[in-house]
């Protein structure tokens, strides 16, 4: 996804409009990718598992150009993990 996208979404979200009324034009792939990050974002804390699962689904999809939704796997990915102190702190 383009930081462009993302920045969008941001700004319509500090507005209180929902990106979701838009029409989303992308390939399938991106298509994916923005719906297991809306699935991430909107699953409960104390499903941990399902998170995680829905992170690994993210990684698989991703390259190595799409580091917003790397990024955002790794920070949910470091949020479900036990020992998640540590490697939010390091």
């Amino acid at each position: 996804q383009q930081p462009d996208i993302i920045l969008a979404q941001t700004l319509l979200q500090r507005l209180g409009i929902s990106d979701l009324v838009f029409t989303f034009y992308g390939s399938e792939k991106e298509n994916k990718l923005q719906e297991l990050q809306f699935r991430l974002a909107k699953t409960r804390m104390n499903h941990k598992t399902l998170q995680l699962d829905l992170v690994k689904k993210m990684e698989m999809l991703c390259t190595s150009k799409d580091i917003c939704y790397l990024q955002f796997a790794a920070y949910k990915s470091a949020i479900c993990e036990p020992d998640n102190n540590q490697k939010l702190r390091g």
